[in-house]
């Protein structure tokens, strides 16, 4: 056989059993309908009813004898602050229009009804060895010098369960400590009850995750990292400008406005333009041109040319520059001043070439070239078109001195002169 609960608590009802004897002062017993009051008090004699049953009607059987049931057949029900709020309890007795009986008869307790005190004769109180109780604020009371609310099963979680916000809070200036002993690890959780729900993890040698479950640093993050304060390793801010170099490993990274490297492809160079700031080569260093890039400037400055190669070609070369090609005029500082002799080899200019100690070695001509200063002019110089020597400011040695030879001469001259003195 098994034992059925209510699914509700229940209460029995605060009534009070009372049987008497009613006889005239002959000692004749009453057996006519005869009014009684019942009341209740915390004090033998006098004071103020705790509880009054009011007027009732009994009628004693042939010998005078009657019995109620007080807060039921007579009067409401007890209130319960009569017995729980009250050590000692009184019952007072009124017959007919006689004064309240004497003495009053004290409620003793029923036979173990005094063991409801207590759950398996341990107290409610605040205490240590006494039954927590929730008191008129909804608080648990646990006044203990180390209380604590644990679970001794092995085998399964416990649970603290909020039906709205969860708070835990401490008074004063007391610490909250999250603790998970020996291998424990903390797990911060939300929106389910799994793995894929956590959000921090702190493991059992303090390592913390954010984003991961499996940190492998102090601080693991796996995810975008977004702050809007200053980044201070070694509780430093750096300077606006500077970035970030690394020490190595278990070294704080520090600031630095410099870059700490021998060389810098361009391939990590931003590709604007840069219109404020020059590039600096230094002594030692070099600029290199390689593969199919391009170095585009409207002006190349510099003090010495020491081993030029050919302009357009990505092999250096030891030699002069060998071949200029375009459009543009070749009378620039690129030949001013130059005391040696410079070739030009395939030449295809129809405007103005310049220089002193020039040796122009044509192959072809494009156009008429007008030709000024002292030079010395090879191979096949008028070999697509006439040239004109202009030689105004001549005042010693020759103007012109011409070898060829060629043997294709078939028509016109080998030399043309006109000498017009102002």
């Amino acid at each position: 056989a098994s034992l059925a609960y209510p699914t509700v608590p229940t209460k029995a009802g605060r009534i009070l059993s009372f049987q008497g004897r009613l006889t005239d002062t002959l000692s004749n017993p009453i057996t006519t309908a005869t009014n009684v009051v019942f009341q209740l008090y915390s004090v033998s004699s006098g004071g103020v009813a705790l509880y009054n049953t009011g007027t009732c009607s009994t009628t004693p059987d042939q010998d005078g004898i009657f019995s109620t049931l007080i807060g039921s057949d007579c009067g409401s029900e007890i209130d319960t602050s009569v017995f729980t709020e009250n050590a000692n309890v009184y019952l007072g007795v009124t017959v007919g229009g006689d004064a309240e009986m004497t003495p009053r008869q004290q409620i003793a307790n029923v036979g173990y009804a005094i063991n409801s005190e207590t759950l398996q004769g341990l107290p409610p109180g605040t205490g240590t060895s006494v039954i927590p109780y929730i008191n008129s604020g909804g608080n648990l009371l646990i006044s203990a010098s180390s209380p604590g609310v644990r679970s001794t099963s092995a085998s399964t979680d416990f649970t603290l369960s909020s039906a709205k916000a969860a708070v835990i809070q401490s008074a004063g200036t007391g610490d909250i400590v999250l603790q998970a002993t020996e291998s424990g690890t903390l797990k911060f959780r939300t929106g389910g009850t799994t793995d894929a729900n956590t959000r921090i993890t702190v493991d059992n040698v303090g390592l913390v995750g954010i984003g991961t479950t499996a940190p492998t640093q102090e601080l693991d993050v796996v995810g975008d990292l977004q702050f809007s304060g200053a980044l201070m390793p070694n509780s430093t801010a750096g300077n606006a400008g500077e970035f970030l170099t690394s020490a190595g490993a278990g070294t704080a990274p520090t600031w630095t406005s410099t870059v700490p490297a021998s060389s810098v492809p361009f391939s990590g160079i931003t590709s604007g333009t840069n219109t404020t700031a020059a590039m600096v080569v230094g002594a030692g260093a070099t600029l290199d041109y390689t593969s199919t890039g391009t170095i585009n400037a409207s002006s190349l400055i510099g003090g010495t040319w020491a081993i030029p190669g050919t302009i357009g070609s990505t092999t250096p070369n030891t030699g002069a520059f060998t071949t200029l090609s375009g459009s543009t005029s070749v009378s620039s500082p690129l030949f001013q001043g130059i005391g040696a002799a410079t070739t030009l080899g395939n030449a295809s200019y129809g405007t103005t070439i310049a220089g002193s100690g020039l040796t122009i070695t044509p192959t072809a001509w494009t156009a008429t070239p007008t030709i000024s200063g002292l030079t010395t002019m090879t191979s096949g110089f008028a070999s697509n078109a006439p040239s004109t020597v202009t030689a105004n400011s001549l005042t010693t040695g020759t103007a012109l001195s011409l070898s060829s030879t060629a043997t294709g001469l078939t028509t016109g001259g080998l030399l043309s002169l006109d000498w017009s003195p102002g």
